[in-house]
């Protein structure tokens, strides 16, 4: 445990749950009694990685259509269900999986329960409704492809990724979402949303018991096990490509970004580690000798995108079209630093300390606590582990451990880069479809 003022412990963890009802649905949870309200998130361990070339985005397309109605509520009904008790209820998609969640007050817990299994085993998917929200998700993509920092996110992963599906878009395309019918819907949510893949995650002011009484009360529909089990196979590292395309903006737009250590792998906290001390705050390195010595962006960070069995370590950065070359001159001057020299002790100190901050802080969120919770059943098969043995795991890591990774893949050679120049006319609006016969 963290000893504070007074040799008191930091009590973290000591209220934490878990249930396997004979069904095969998980129920995680935490009790925080300080607290009023309580974060309860449904998990189905589906995400578009889990999708083929033709029906890309149908996952995210579920999740949005569950709110237009079921075979108890209207869409209106379910939105009044759970604002009259003051709650708020959302859900999104992720490549790996999908979560429908409230934040309500913990004395509603049971109206929390009741409306999340409502949605994940009644939906009714109307004709009529499919149709209409095949136009939100369209303006969908034409938000994202205007959001040219969140675009090109989106096409380095297909760029490094692809065929892997963890290179499609979560959203899908205007192509594949054209395509989607309500049989082809109630196929992937029959195949998926079964009892096996769900997971029941729950933070805050509430006891572990009610919250399993309330599941079984509850989700007596679930879908039972159909006999389909997911094959997740890691992505391979692929030949490093440039891709360069054009759309009406001020500045380039640059995302760099090279294959690396996933969730599973305990070098995970090597890459976080460096991530934080390249890229991540006004100290580190990317932010001081290109933004504070030089002034040629505005914004530059690293980032490291960590899926089950593989990652992505990489860079962003916007700036004026004649400025990208020499920015990316110091980047790479920047890699080259750390894999020749190293890091400083005080450096790896200073990563250490935002990284334990983030995580100690985060538990002040019944919202993060929940996500923790549920990502330990999802990614780690419920092999919980402390707050306090993250931190340990942390500490342990030297500076020649973060060199020896950087050695590995900060390497010029080994990064595709995606570029968005602004177009010549700067008028024309650029759809991009994210086609695989791109080159």
């Amino acid at each position: 445990m963290i000893a504070s003022k007074g040799d008191e412990k930091l009590d973290i963890v000591s209220l934490y749950n878990r249930t396997v009802l004979e069904n095969g649905i998980r129920i995680v949870s935490e009790s925080v009694p300080h607290v009023r309200s309580v974060s309860l998130g449904v998990w189905v361990d589906v995400g578009s990685r889990d999708e083929n070339e033709t029906d890309n985005g149908i996952t995210h397309f579920i999740e949005h259509m569950v709110f237009k109605g079921t075979r108890k509520r209207s869409a209106q009904e379910i939105a009044e269900f759970v604002e009259d008790i003051g709650g708020y209820l959302n859900a999104f998609t992720t490549k790996e999986h999908t979560c429908f969640y409230v934040r309500i007050l913990g004395e509603w817990l049971e109206k929390g329960v009741e409306v999340l299994a409502d949605l994940v085993q009644n939906p009714t998917f109307e004709e009529n409704e499919i149709e209409k929200e095949k136009l939100v998700v369209y303006e969908e993509i034409n938000d994202t492809e205007d959001d040219l920092e969140e675009y090109i996110g989106d096409l380095l992963e297909y760029q490094l990724l692809y065929p892997h599906p963890l290179g499609f878009p979560i959203i899908g395309t205007r192509e594949t979402v054209g395509s989607f019918t309500r049989e082809k819907l109630f196929d992937h949510l029959n195949k998926f949303y079964t009892a096996e893949n769900i997971v029941i995650s729950a933070a805050g002011n509430l006891r572990h018991d009610d919250l399993v009484e309330l599941v079984l009360r509850y989700f007596r529909d679930t879908r039972s096990k159909n006999g389909v089990y997911k094959t997740r196979e890691a992505p391979k590292i692929s030949n490093p490509k440039k891709y360069v395309i054009e759309k009406p903006s001020s500045q380039s737009h640059i995302c760099m970004g090279v294959l690396t250590y996933g969730a599973k792998d305990e070098r995970r906290d090597q890459v976080l580690l460096l991530n934080t001390l390249l890229g991540d705050g006004m100290s580190s390195r990317l932010f001081q000798n290109v933004r504070e010595k030089y002034g040629l962006v505005y914004s530059i960070y690293s980032f490291y995108s960590m899926f089950n069995d593989s990652g992505i370590f990489g860079v962003y950065f916007a700036s004026d079209e004649k400025n990208v070359d020499r920015t990316l001159d110091i980047i790479f001057r920047e890699f080259r630093s750390i894999v020749e020299n190293g890091i400083s002790t005080e450096e790896l100190k200073r990563a250490k300390a935002q990284v334990k901050s983030s995580i100690l802080m985060g538990l002040e969120s019944m919202s993060n606590r929940m996500q923790r919770l549920a990502q330990i059943e999802l990614v780690y098969n419920g092999k919980y582990s402390e707050v306090e043995e993250v931190i340990e795991r942390i500490e342990k890591v030297e500076p020649e451990d973060v060199q020896r990774l950087a050695q590995e893949i900060l390497k010029e050679e080994k990064f595709t880069t995606v570029i968005i120049n602004p177009s010549k006319n700067n008028l024309e609006k650029h759809h991009d479809n994210r086609s695989p016969k791109r080159n």
